[in-house]
């Protein structure tokens, strides 16, 4: 449990555009498409500024490079966006700490803006995952470390994640926002790996995800802030316990646990 008031200070830069050049913007995920005529930003004015630099739950990613690559469409006054990825992974790695296992890493996210008119819109996530079907050991990953099975901490395997990885709702009224559900991630950390466009081409976690991103499923999140154009405060409420082994259910929210981020993003 996560009981101490937790602040970070999150310096995001990368090299200043001076426009998005979306004919050179390769995708995120492979095999997934991008249609940005589709997207009409001009008629979504309450929208338009808190959905630049989105990273996972409330996390700021660079502006250059942080739209969600996919499919984007636009029905009854809401813009969805849909992707994810369903590929074949064979791992050898040596030493006597080392396996060989072939598995099948998927993930799929569907997000829904919609303008509420006066400044104001909501956003809906949901992200899901099949990687129960794994087991509960999950794959190798060697030095990587994070949660049990059977019981027993698992060490040089990384942990399948839960069927359910988001299920949660952002509403922003000017600067302000408030978002949260009964499956969220909190005002804690850094961005989850999936996310960063520094990990778009991983075929597997990195040994650290589960020492940044272990706050990334929590079952129960409220979180207040007010994003500006350079920087973002805000501060989270939530279940400080990791999911449990059983991967399929969504277990009971609770908010004993906090935390508070302050982000900084000088330029694009």
């Amino acid at each position: 449990m996560i009981k101490p008031l937790l602040v970070m200070l999150g310096l995001i830069a990368a090299p200043a555009l001076a426009q998005m050049d979306h004919s050179t913007m390769d995708m995120n995920m492979p095999g997934m498409a991008m249609d940005h005529s589709a997207m009409d930003h001009s008629s979504m004015p309450g929208m338009a500024d808190n959905m630049t630099g989105q990273g996972s739950g409330t996390s700021l990613l660079p502006t250059a490079d942080s739209a969600m690559h996919g499919l984007h469409l636009q029905s009854g006054g809401w813009a969805l966006m849909l992707h994810g990825y369903a590929w074949g992974v064979y791992t050898d790695q040596g030493g006597a700490r080392g396996s060989k296992e072939a598995f099948i890493e998927s993930m799929a996210m569907v997000q829904a803006d919609h303008d509420l008119g006066g400044n104001a819109s909501v956003q809906l996530r949901a992200m899901a995952s099949l990687e129960p079907l794994m087991g509960q050991r999950g794959y190798p990953n060697l030095f990587a470390s994070g949660e049990t099975a059977g019981g027993v901490p698992l060490v040089d395997r990384q942990h399948p994640h839960d069927l359910f990885m988001e299920l949660s709702a952002r509403v922003n009224v000017g600067a302000v926002f408030l978002y949260g559900g009964p499956v969220a991630e909190p005002a804690l950390g850094p961005s989850a790996f999936m996310h960063r466009p520094s990990a778009k081409f991983n075929p597997d976690a990195p040994i650290t995800h589960h020492w940044f991103d272990s706050t990334h499923i929590a079952y129960g999140v409220v979180t207040a802030g007010v994003k500006a154009r350079h920087w973002q405060l805000e501060a989270s409420a939530f279940r400080g316990r990791e999911p449990d082994e059983r991967r399929y259910n969504i277990e009971t929210p609770k908010l004993d646990s906090y935390s508070a981020r302050l982000s900084w993003t000088p330029d694009a």
